[in-house]
């Protein structure tokens, strides 16, 4: 990530890279939607070079958001205590997934595996996959691991 991304919260830059890297959950997507309101996806994600990222389908509801306005938000952080995580915000970009090399990293990254019937059927479908990514503008952490390990 470049010094131009505000950062606050108790992680260092660093910090906030090696959670990322680290962190084998979907990114919680934030888009405008066509009406105004905001739309959320959870989308499997790669952090790689200060960008978060992840696959689409073009006919999708956030691809379309995504063509029309390219702000968004993103959230990545365990379901489970002691919670911690980042959030932001950013733009994305969306390129298309050629040969869905992507597409392919995003399930072997998730999945662990290179050759399942799933994998098969994700990387054989018609549709055209882009690749969503986003660059932050803003991060923030939080890590309540040392209150909710307190005795």
């Amino acid at each position: 990530m470049t010094s131009a991304v505000k950062l606050s919260g108790p992680w260092s830059i660093q910090a906030i890279e090696t959670f990322l890297a680290a962190s084998i959950i979907p990114v919680r997507l934030s888009v405008l939607g066509s009406e105004g309101a905001p739309i959320v996806a959870s989308h499997w994600f790669i952090h790689e070079n200060g960008v978060i990222r992840c696959a689409t389908q073009q006919g999708s509801v956030i691809y379309k958001c995504l063509q029309s306005n390219i702000k968004c938000g993103f959230e990545v952080s365990p379901d489970n205590a002691p919670y911690r995580g980042v959030r932001g915000q950013g733009t994305a970009s969306l390129d298309l997934d050629e040969n869905k090399a992507m597409l392919a990293r995003l399930h072997d990254r998730y999945r662990g595996e290179k050759r399942s019937k799933f994998r098969e059927w994700l990387l054989n479908r018609d549709a055209a996959e882009f690749i969503i990514s986003v660059r932050p503008s803003r991060i923030m952490s939080w890590d309540y691991s040392t209150r909710m390990t307190a005795t």
